[in-house]
C-alpha cells in the first residue's frame, strides 16, 4: 500500500524532542498517549497488523521502541514519587498492565522488578508484613529468585526469626500466635513448623515397620520395596500416575501446574512456582530438563529416549516442551518420572545413580532423609518434614524400622503401619492388636527371571518345560494364600499381564492355566537330549514371606518333571538379601531369579524389560533378561506403543501375550495382594499398594 505520510514522521520526531531532557510525569504520560495515537494512525494508513506484529518497518520500530521506553520512564517516576497507598496502587496497576504487553522486554521487566522491590521494602518499613510477603511472592513468581529482592527476603526472615525467638519464653497459647505470625512470613525457617506443631500439641511421629531399612534413596538406584516407597517421601513427579476403583488409571499434576497442553506430538508443561529443593533452591524447568537428559543416558530407561526427545528449554524458568518421536498409546507414562536437582551442594549432578546422592538425597518432596537413629532396641531410618515443602504436614517425622516376627518386633512402641506382611502372617498381626488389615489388589506380577545370556537358558524347550511344569495353584495355596478372603486375591499367571486384565489374552488362544504336565515332559525330554544333565541356580529374596518354601517346592516339582522322562534337573537355591539380589540382576550374575514387575497403572507398560537397545542390555540396563533377537516381539511392541485406538491396542497386547506364551522369555508365576496393617490412630484414606506414601500429606495421626 502507500508510503508513510510525512506528518507521522514529523509527529514522532516532535515527541522524541520533548523527551530528551527530564520531562515531568505529566509530560511522559502525554507523550505516551500521543505515541499510541501515532501507532493507530500508522496501522490505518499502512493496513498493517497490530503494532508489535510488524518489526520490519523503521517507523514502526521507532514507535514501538519509544512507547516502551516512555512507559518505563513513567514507571520509574511513579515509583520514585509513591508515598501513599493510592500512589503505590496506581504504579502497580500500570506495571501489571504493561508487563503483560512486554513479557520479553528485559529492560522494562527490570524496571517492574525495581518497582515491586521498592514497594516491598516500603511495606517492611511501614510494618505491613503480610503485604510484603505477597509482594515477595509476586516477585519470585515472575522473576524466579532475583537477587534484587534479597534485601526484602532478609528483612522478612529476620522478622520471622525475631518472632520465633520471642515465642521461646511464652506460654503455649501466646507462643502459638507468635509462631503462626512467623510462619506466615518465612515458613521455611528451620524447626519453625515443628516448634509450632509441638506447641499446639500436634507434633506427630509415624512409626512404620518394614522388612528392611532403606539403603539407597535415589530413583535410579532404589531396589527394595522400602527404598522405592521412600522415594514418594523425598521426591516429586512431573505428573503422577494414579489408580482408583471408581476412576481407573489417570494422571494428576505434581510439580507441573496442570496436565500438559498438547499440540500434535508436543506436550508443554508449566511448572508450579512454589516448589523448592530440600536445600532451599528453587525447582525450575532446568532441573526437569536435566533429569530428562539423565534418563536419556540411563540404561534402565532407554525406552524413554526412544519415545521422547530431551525437552526444549527456551529461557522461561517455569516452562518447557517435550516432543514425542512418535505417537504413543500412553504419552504421559514416560513423563511420570521423579525429578532430580540439576545441582547438589553447588556441584552438578552428573549421574542419576550417583552413590553419594543416594546416601544423602536432595528432593522436593514432603520429607528429607535424616539418616539412621538407634533408640532402645530398634534402629530407625528417619525422614523429617521438609521445611521448604509448601504444604503443612500433620505428620512431622516418619521413622522406619525392620521387622520379621510379629510377636517379637511389633511391640512397644507399637507401629502405626506394618508393611510387607505375608498372607500367613495376617492372623498373627491381627492378634498383635491390628484390627485394620487391608489386602490390596495390586499391579505387581511375579515370575522367574531367565538369563538368556547362558546357552542352556537360551534353549526354548528348556524354558517351556520349566513354564509348563510348575503347579502354581498348589504353590500359592501352600505358601502364600492364607485363608478366607485373603486367598481370593492371589492368582496364578500364564503370562506377564495381570490375571483378568484387558491386556491378558483370553483362552483358547492362551490357555488359562500354564500348567501342562504332558507338554512339560515332552519339552523336558527334548531339552535333556540337547543339554544333558542340567544344574541351575535359583536366586530369591531371603526375607520375603513364603518365598523360600515356595522356591524349594517349585524345585521339587520341576525335578520330578525331568525325572519322569529319565533326565536330571537340579535347582540350587540361593537366598540373598535384597541389595545382593538387586546387584546380581543388575550385573547379570544369575541363572534363574524370583523377580517381579510393577506396572504403575493399568496401561501395562512392559517395553523396558525387553528393550533391545545396547544400553538396555548392558549391566544396569532395563533388559537384564538379555532377551534379544526376537523380531516379531519387537514388531508387536512397537506397533502397540504407536497405536492410539484402544481396540487395536488391546488386540496387539493379546498378540504379545500369545507370543510370550509360546517363547517363554520369562516364566510367569503369580499375582499376590499387598497386605498392610493400619493402627486405629492413623487415618490414611485409600492406599495405593504400589505407592503407599503417595498421599501422606493428607494422612492424620491422632494423639
Amino acid at each position: 500500500m502507500g508510503g508513510t505520510p510525512p506528518d507521522l514522521n514529523k509527529g514522532l520526531s516532535e515527541i522524541e524532542a520533548t523527551l530528551k531532557d527530564s520531562p515531568t510525569l505529566e509530560k511522559l504520560q502525554e507523550a505516551a498517549n500521543r505515541l499510541q495515537a501515532l501507532a493507530r494512525d500508522y496501522e490505518r494508513t499502512q493496513g498493517h497488523a497490530p503494532l508489535a506484529a510488524d518489526a520490519g518497518s523503521t517507523l514502526q520500530s521507532r514507535l514501538a521502541d519509544k512507547l516502551l521506553e516512555t512507559r518505563g520512564r513513567i514507571l520509574a517516576k511513579l515509583a520514585a514519587g509513591a508515598h501513599t497507598a493510592e500512589e503505590w496502587r496506581t504504579a502497580q496497576r500500570h506495571a501489571d498492565t504493561w508487563l503483560a504487553l512486554y513479557p520479553d522486554a528485559p529492560a522494562f521487566r527490570e524496571q517492574v522488578l525495581q518497582l515491586w522491590t521498592r514497594h516491598g521494602e516500603r511495606q517492611v518499613a511501614d510494618g505491613a508484613w503480610s503485604e510484603a510477603v505477597r509482594t515477595l511472592r509476586r516477585i519470585d513468581d515472575e522473576f524466579a529468585q532475583s537477587p534484587a529482592a534479597d534485601g526484602l527476603r532478609k528483612a522478612l526472615r529476620a522478622r520471622a526469626e525475631e518472632l520465633a525467638k520471642e515465642a521461646r519464653g511464652l506460654p503455649d497459647d501466646q507462643a502459638v500466635r507468635k509462631l503462626q505470625e512467623a510462619a506466615a512470613l518465612w515458613p521455611s525457617l528451620p524447626e519453625l513448623r515443628d516448634d509450632l506443631a509441638r506447641r499446639k500439641k500436634q507434633w506427630h511421629v509415624l512409626l512404620v515397620a518394614v522388612r528392611q531399612l532403606p539403603e539407597s534413596l535415589s530413583p535410579a538406584t532404589a531396589t527394595t520395596d522400602s527404598e522405592k516407597r521412600c522415594l514418594d517421601l523425598l521426591f516429586e513427579n512431573l505428573v503422577r500416575p494414579r489408580a482408583s476403583a471408581s476412576l481407573g488409571s489417570y494422571y494428576e499434576p505434581e510439580l507441573a501446574r496442570s496436565l500438559p497442553m498438547a499440540s500434535g506430538l508436543q506436550r508443554r508443561f508449566d511448572l508450579g512456582r512454589r516448589a523448592y529443593w530440600s536445600d532451599g533452591e528453587r525447582v525450575t524447568s532446568a532441573d526437569v530438563r536435566h533429569t530428562a537428559q539423565l534418563l536419556s543416558q540411563s540404561g534402565a530407561a532407554t525406552a524413554w529416549r526412544d519415545l521422547y526427545e530431551v525437552p526444549r528449554f527456551e529461557g522461561d524458568p517455569f516452562r518447557l516442551t517435550f516432543t514425542q518421536r512418535q505417537g504413543v498409546w500412553d504419552p504421559l507414562e514416560p513423563l511420570s518420572f521423579k525429578v532430580l536437582p540439576q545441582q547438589v551442594k553447588g556441584k552438578p549432578l552428573t549421574r542419576a545413580d550417583e552413590p553419594e546422592f543416594a546416601k544423602a538425597p536432595v528432593g522436593s518432596g514432603p520429607y528429607v532423609y535424616a539418616g539412621r537413629k538407634p533408640e532402645g532396641q530398634r534402629v530407625y531410618a528417619v525422614v523429617k518434614a521438609n521445611p521448604y515443602f509448601e504444604r503443612d504436614l500433620a505428620i512431622r517425622e516418619v521413622r522406619l524400622f525392620a521387622w520379621s516376627d510379629p510377636a517379637k518386633d511389633l511391640g512397644q512402641p507399637t507401629p502405626h503401619l506394618v508393611l510387607d506382611l505375608g498372607a500367613k502372617q495376617v492372623e498373627s498381626v491381627r492378634k498383635a492388636g491390628f484390627s485394620d488389615i487391608r489386602s490390596l489388589a495390586n499391579r505387581r506380577v511375579y515370575f522367574l527371571a531367565v538369563n538368556h545370556r547362558l546357552p542352556a537358558l537360551a534353549n526354548l524347550d528348556l524354558r517351556r518345560a520349566l513354564a509348563h511344569g510348575i503347579d502354581r495353584a498348589k504353590l500359592l495355596a501352600d505358601h502364600f494364600q492364607g485363608s478366607g478372603p485373603v486367598a481370593k486375591r492371589s492368582h496364578p499367571l500364564n503370562g506377564p499381564f495381570p490375571s483378568g486384565s484387558w491386556a491378558s489374552c483370553p483362552p483358547p488362544r492362551v490357555p488359562e492355566d500354564a500348567l501342562q504336565p504332558e507338554l512339560a515332559r515332552s519339552f523336558a525330554k527334548k531339552a535333556a537330549k540337547d543339554l544333558g544333565t542340567l544344574r541351575l541356580s535359583l536366586k530369591f529374596p531371603a526375607d520375603a514371606p513364603g518365598v523360600k518354601e515356595a522356591c524349594a517346592a517349585l524345585a521339587e516339582q520341576l525335578a520330578k518333571v525331568f525325572a519322569d522322562v529319565g533326565a536330571t534337573l537340579e535347582l540350587k537355591l540361593e537366598p540373598l538379601d535384597a541389595p545382593r539380589l538387586g546387584a546380581a540382576l543388575r550385573d547379570h550374575q544369575f541363572e534363574l531369579a524370583y523377580q517381579h514387575w510393577d506396572y504403575s497403572n493399568d496401561h501395562y507398560w512392559l517395553w523396558p524389560l525387553f528393550d533391545p537397545h545396547p544400553d538396555a542390555l548392558r549391566p544396569g540396563g532395563s533388559n537384564y533378561l538379555g532377551y534379544d533377537g526376537d523380531a516379531k516381539l519387537q514388531s508387536l511392541f512397537r506397533a502397540a506403543l504407536s497405536q492410539r485406538h484402544f481396540p487395536a491396542v488391546r488386540d496387539l497386547h493379546h498378540a504379545l501375550h500369545a507370543h510370550l506364551y509360546e517363547r517363554m522369555p520369562l516364566i510367569p508365576l503369580w499375582q499376590l495382594p499387598t497386605h498392610v496393617a493400619v493402627h486405629p490412630s492413623l487415618q490414611t484414606g485409600d492406599l495405593d499398594p504400589m505407592s503407599i506414601f503417595s498421599n501422606i500429606a493428607e494422612w492424620k495421626l491422632a494423639n
